[in-house]
């Protein structure tokens, strides 16, 4: 096991230097000092595990926007170009940091990633992940893109692999789509906040793209909060016909749209799958929910905690 001190008093400050030093096929561990970061990092390792200081001491911070030209040529970065960290190989794990994308918070820059996650299994634990559009990417991408050269970057030529992702006491924060993406996603006891972007529809919380017979993005006991005027936020619409979004026991804001989901550009027959189960607050009103929307009973709630259960133990290993 190679063991990595990054920090200003460690082995090496640069992220990137340290993941250098690490072959591809042996383990490793890059323990993160306390300290602010300003680095966009590329990690694809069969195994590895970042480990900060504190979700608020160590911070990892870059400001990639998809309306920016690329520093090489007018082309424009576009959405996936734009992570500050990237994470792919076989298995990472991430603890007790942050990562933010703060192009938008400067400039209002379109798309940007704080996260491209694409690793086979991921797990993150005490991370915060802020920005704006587009906050964190579940990896795969979509089969095919809607736009030319709109998956321009790390895995647009790369087969689609199933990813088993797991994220539990972490906070997300952002606006429009800001969680979305292809994976089999678990997020536990996680708080999502959107932000307030003063407009009349303040954006969606998630765009999930997954095939019909996956797991979909899944939000076990979390907390959905919100600084935004009341009924202004979708919880999700489908970037692929087949997306799937769950909530199970989850705490929703006033913030949350009445309606509660959006069925975007999906065909006439309604394929995506968005459902709710025991949710409370003052979002949790249901009897205004979009009709093709789900309210899971007991049975079909059981049966998904049944599956989320085994996933977070598949990804734990």
């Amino acid at each position: 096991m190679i063991e990595i001190n990054v920090s200003r008093k460690g082995d090496v400050y640069c992220i990137e230097e340290a993941l250098r030093a690490v072959p591809y096929r042996e383990p490793a561990i890059l323990r993160l000092g306390e300290g602010v970061f300003h680095q966009k990092i590329y990690c694809d390792k069969k195994d590895i595990k970042f480990i900060g200081d504190h979700m608020d001491k160590t911070v990892i911070t870059w400001s990639d926007g998809a309306a920016q030209p690329q520093k090489h040529n007018e082309e424009k970065m576009g959405t996936f170009r734009t992570y500050t960290a990237f994470f792919g190989g076989e298995r990472v794990e991430v603890e007790n940091m942050t990562i933010i994308n703060a192009v938008s918070q400067v400039m209002r820059g379109g798309q940007a990633l704080a996260a491209y996650v694409d690793a086979e299994v991921a797990v993150f634990r005490n991370v915060r992940f802020l920005g704006h559009q587009d906050t964190l990417f579940c990896a795969p991408l979509p089969d095919k893109e809607n736009v030319a050269k709109g998956f321009s970057g790390p895995r647009e030529l790369a087969p689609r692999m199933a990813n088993k992702q797991y994220y539990v006491d972490c906070v997300i924060q952002g606006d429009v789509d800001f969680i979305f993406g292809g994976a089999d996603a678990v997020f536990e006891r996680c708080e999502i906040i959107s932000n307030d972007r003063k407009s009349e529809l303040n954006g969606y919380v998630t765009a999930p793209s997954g095939k019909k017979d996956g797991l979909g993005l899944v939000f076990k006991d979390c907390k959905f909060t919100s600084d935004a005027a009341p009924g202004t936020v979708m919880l999700g619409r489908p970037w692929r016909p087949e997306g799937k979004t769950a909530l199970i026991n989850c705490e929703l804001g006033a913030h949350i749209h009445p309606l509660g989901w959006n069925k975007w550009n999906s065909p006439e027959e309604i394929v995506c799958t968005f459902a709710e189960y025991g949710c409370t607050g003052a979002g949790a009103d249901r009897s205004g929910r979009e009709p093709w929307s789900l309210e899971l009973d007991d049975k079909a709630a059981a049966e998904l905690e049944a599956r989320v259960a085994q996933h977070i133990k598949d990804c734990l290993g």
